[in-house]
């Protein structure tokens, strides 16, 4: 056998023992699903969209945050905004501003949710990204949130966007055990 494989390398034009080592090394520095994920999220760049909620998103918003049923009523009306992620026309995100009476808080961040099919793309960044630059253009510069510590993605997304930990709790979150806040500036960057 070894004798065979010596006779096959020695027709051949590269050295499959040192093009499986770079190979390795190439996936050390960054694994194939690394680079997977990287080539999906380069695609979604130019299909995804993130679109003001119309009627059209009724069923969409309905199979992602199942407990706010009338979400026109309920955020909307009051003088809330909704933003939808589309995905090649397909709505697979959500993200909603509520209007706070708060001291501290101008909005909400809230009704953040992601189809499971595209979760890890960066859908979620990009709705957050667009829905704080909506708070920002809307005048809204005192944000907060609440979730919980065991949607440990949703916190560290926010954290990257610049929310920190706050003590002065707002109530009527039973399940939230993580409260944040983020203070915008009319020209800061969201990133």
């Amino acid at each position: 056998m070894a004798a065979a494989l010596h006779e096959v390398a020695g027709e051949c034009q590269h050295d499959l023992w040192a093009a499986l080592t770079e190979w390795e090394a190439a996936l050390e520095r960054k694994s194939l699903l690394d680079r997977t994920r990287d080539v999906r999220r380069q695609r979604l760049d130019g299909e995804l969209r993130v679109v003001p909620y119309e009627g059209r998103h009724a069923q969409a918003w309905h199979d992602l945050n199942e407990a706010l049923l009338h979400p026109r009523e309920h955020i909307l009306e009051p003088g809330g905004a909704i933003l939808i992620a589309e995905l090649r026309g397909r709505p697979v995100g959500t993200c909603a501003l509520i209007p706070m009476q708060h001291p501290h808080y101008d909005v909400e961040l809230a009704k953040m949710a992601v189809d499971p099919e595209v979760q890890g793309l960066g859908v979620g960044y990009r709705i957050a990204q667009a829905t704080l630059e909506l708070a920002r253009q809307r005048g809204d510069y005192r944000v907060y949130l609440a979730s919980n510590q065991r949607l440990q993605a949703a916190v560290h997304l926010y954290r990257k966007l610049g929310f920190q930990d706050v003590t002065d709790k707002h109530e009527g979150y039973q399940r939230a055990d993580v409260q944040m806040a983020l203070t915008l500036t009319p020209d800061s960057p969201i990133d």
